[in-house]
């Protein structure tokens, strides 16, 4: 038996409206090889890249979409079918194949009054039941052709890879590293006594170094500015700690 300790990374996102805390686990296995696994509550989703060129798991989790993502992480569908307007749906079939003369008057008024019973039931289940009427309408695979609705289990999913898309650009950063902000930020000032001196704001685009990333998976980080960055007139320390969603790799 082989034992191997691998280092793993991990962030927690909480305090995200209407939704449990989240964490994001990231591990590397070798060259181009990564695993990313996010738990929600009581649920979690993992996929594994073994091609991702010379990137690192984190570089690679950056460069998708939420919705690449999505279809990685799970087979969940993002449509399911919609029973309460298949009635409707089918209705309008047979009127439009009526009216393009696919249909003599004879088949089409049985076929309507057929689905129209069922609709006055609102009995969808049993419609389901009904393969040559849905043959009728939607052909020999009529199973593909069904209306369909967003599946609820999918909106989830990618709620919780949304919260997790701000927090991308914190996989790869680390200490030493210099990272600049996204838009401007504003935050209060204190003296050298911890005495609050008001609000500044750090411009967008304004570089700075990592200087401790202990708090990482918590959301942020502590960063040093350079001297030809940071305004010394404002008296105050040039240590920050800063949310990682304020932040990208420069």
């Amino acid at each position: 038996m082989k034992i191997l300790q691998e280092a793993i990374r991990k962030l927690t996102i909480t305090e995200v409206e209407r939704l449990d805390p989240i964490s994001v686990y990231l591990e590397d296995f070798g060259a181009g090889q990564g695993k990313i696994t996010i738990t929600c509550f009581d649920e979690s989703w993992t996929a594994y890249w073994g091609g991702m060129g010379n990137r690192t798991i984190s570089e690679f989790v950056r460069s998708c979409d939420n919705h690449y993502l999505a279809k990685n992480l799970s087979k969940i569908p993002s449509e399911i079918n919609d029973p309460t307007h298949l009635c409707q749906d089918m209705l309008k079939n047979i009127l439009s194949k009526r009216k393009a003369l696919e249909l003599n008057e004879t088949d089409a008024r049985e076929y309507f009054d057929n689905i129209k019973f069922y609709s006055d039931h609102s009995d969808s289940e049993g419609i389901m039941n009904e393969h040559g009427l849905l043959t009728v309408c939607y052909g020999d695979e009529w199973w593909y052709c069904l209306p369909k609705k967003p599946n609820p289990d999918y909106e989830y999913l990618c709620r919780i890879i949304t919260a997790a898309a701000s927090f991308k650009a914190s996989f790869s950063m680390k200490e030493h590293d210099v990272v600049k902000f996204k838009g401007d930020f504003e935050f209060e000032a204190i003296d050298s006594d911890d005495n609050p001196i008001g609000m500044r704001t750090i411009p967008k685009d304004t570089k700075c170094t990592i200087v401790s990333d202990t708090g990482l998976s918590k959301g942020w980080v502590i960063v040093e500015f350079k001297d030809e960055t940071w305004d010394k007139d404002w008296g105050v320390n040039d240590l920050l700690e800063i949310p990682v969603n304020e932040l990208e790799v420069a």
